[in-house]
């Protein structure tokens, strides 16, 4: 009887020990996964704005001719001048002891942009590819050589006001001048392009630091952004038009409907080579097309 009773007080103490495991164990789990639903619930996402990245630069403004455009600060001159014939333009100069007479120009002419393309022999007989900067159409056209060959170095046309701006230099250099190329006063607006669709988007450049840390952002440069291409091509394979990104990592592009290939530069930033998608281009509307770009950074 004693024995039997021992077993029993063993077994009841066995039992009782594997029901407060159980019972704690049940307890753990709901503490825990009652903790991970709050932390949960609590996690939400913190988006930050997109810092300026020309927000340190300075700003040149023509009064007189309406346009105003900023520039980084390590240029080193900009002044304004006029040709012989009278036509105003101004001189740029990137360093200090420029390469040439200067390394970026814009030169206003006081007749139409039909007029000066008909005339001017950098234009005529060529043709430019249309473009949108910083809600500006411009007619751009690559310089050319002595011999014919195509050189790193561009003219962009446009006309406000019964004037033609040109703004000529490096593909960099100029499209550091057009990211925030504007014109100020009244009858402000791009040229209208009747029968086009804007194709228009924005790129994000990484990475673009040595190391990328968890929860830090990184910023592309200005010059990060402005060295990466975008190319239009046609269904064939034909470029149809290329631009740099602004300083922001934005482009825009002025197109007659069809169905079109987009591509980017991307290690290798003088090559269209990355596919970034197929878009379509109706009349009148617009297609957003955002991407990113890896530079192989690391």
């Amino acid at each position: 009887m004693s024995e039997h009773k021992h077993f029993l007080n063993k077994k009841f103490i066995v039992t009782f020990i594997v029901l407060a495991l159980l019972g704690s164990g049940a307890y753990a789990g709901i503490w825990y996964w009652g903790n991970q639903k709050y932390s949960f619930k609590d996690m939400n996402p913190v988006f930050t704005p997109r810092p300026d990245p020309t927000a340190d630069w300075k700003t040149y403004t023509n009064t007189q001719y309406g346009f105003e455009f900023k520039y980084p600060q390590t240029w080193a001159k900009v002044s304004s001048a006029s040709y012989a014939d009278g036509t105003p333009h101004l001189i740029i100069y990137t360093d200090m002891y420029p390469a040439q007479d200067y390394d970026a120009r814009v030169d206003v002419y006081l007749d139409n942009l039909k007029s000066v393309q008909d005339s001017n022999p950098l234009f005529k007989g060529s043709i430019g590819s249309l473009t949108i900067i910083n809600n500006v159409s411009w007619v751009k056209y690559q310089v050319k050589g002595l011999n014919g060959n195509l050189l790193d170095g561009f003219d962009y046309l446009t006309e406000h006001n019964a004037k033609t701006y040109d703004i000529g230099a490096s593909a960099i250099t100029a499209n550091q001048i057009l990211s925030t190329f504007k014109f100020t006063g009244a009858s402000v607006s791009p040229l209208p392009v009747a029968g086009n669709g804007i194709l228009m988007g924005h790129a994000d450049v990484g990475s673009i630091c040595p190391v990328q840390q968890s929860g830090v952002a990184c910023t592309p440069s200005p010059q990060a952004n402005m060295a990466r291409q975008v190319g239009v091509f046609t269904q064939a394979g034909a470029l149809v038009s290329s631009q740099h990104l602004d300083a922001n990592g934005n482009y825009q592009f002025s197109l007659v409907p069809g169905i079109y290939t987009i591509k980017a530069s991307g290690m290798q930033v003088d090559r269209l080579s990355v596919t970034k998608g197929t878009v379509t281009i109706k009349v009148g509307q617009t297609t957003t097309l955002n991407f990113s770009i890896d530079t192989g950074i690391r």
